[in-house]
């Protein structure tokens, strides 16, 4: 078979760049149950090794892993997974409940406020409370909606 000039022109060059690919790539990893790979909980600690104690600081709806220390300000304790809390039990700490500003509420499981005109019921657990002018949410109860 006698091939034209471009022809072996193209056949030369890609046995060419074939040689220069490098070594195969190397095979795809099975993936990782990383709950069954993760290390055992302790006894102290009650949440599974992809949950961490934390909290949700009302002013501003931000999540926090709690390690310990004293949380300034009103908060909600729970537990993170997945960057979600989901909380165990009601408003804690120090700081006015709300009274004035626009009314709604904050979703716990993100921290998300939205004002009583928001079209959808809110997404449980939440707090009632009021968004002040400078931004805060300060709940009007102590107690969760779950």
């Amino acid at each position: 078979m006698k091939l034209e000039r471009p022809a072996a022109a193209a056949l030369i060059l890609s046995a060419v760049l074939a040689s220069c690919r490098g070594p195969a790539a190397p095979a795809a990893r099975p993936a990782v149950d990383l709950a069954a790979s993760a290390p055992a909980t302790t006894a102290a600690s009650s949440a599974t090794p992809l949950e961490q104690r934390g909290y949700l600081l009302l002013r501003d709806g931000s999540l926090h892993i709690d390690d310990g220390t004293p949380i300034a300000g009103l908060h909600v304790r729970g537990t993170l997974r997945a960057g979600r809390l989901q909380p165990a039990g009601g408003v804690e700490g120090e700081g006015p409940l709300g009274e004035a500003g626009q009314p709604g509420w904050m979703e716990l499981a993100d921290g998300s406020f939205h004002g009583d005109q928001t079209a959808r019921p809110p997404f449980r657990p939440y707090l009632r409370g009021y968004r002040t002018p400078d931004g805060e949410f300060r709940p009007s109860t102590r107690t969760v909606v779950y």
